[in-house]
């Protein structure tokens, strides 16, 4: 296990890097065709990092104070 002291800006610069990260691999996701068979290991792969990416976000921002569910009501107001 790492441990890296941030500051204020660059906590909030390594959170909207991983915001970032998660709208790509959700527009990856949504762009995927089955074509042939590798085509569902790179969806596998595609749906393995954004989920690791997903949690990954969630306990940084549990980091900050943030409860389970603020967070789950902040992504509520973003989907809708």
């Amino acid at each position: 296990m790492a441990q890296i002291e941030l500051t204020e800006k660059e906590a909030e610069l390594s959170a909207m890097g991983m915001a970032l990260l998660l709208t790509f691999m959700q527009e990856q996701l949504n762009k995927h065709k089955n074509h042939k068979d590798y085509s569902m290991d790179k969806l596998f792969a595609l749906m393995e990092m954004y989920a690791t990416t997903g949690d990954l976000w969630v306990r940084y921002q549990m980091t900050t104070g943030l409860t389970r569910e603020e967070i789950s009501q902040y992504i509520s107001e973003q989907e809708g």
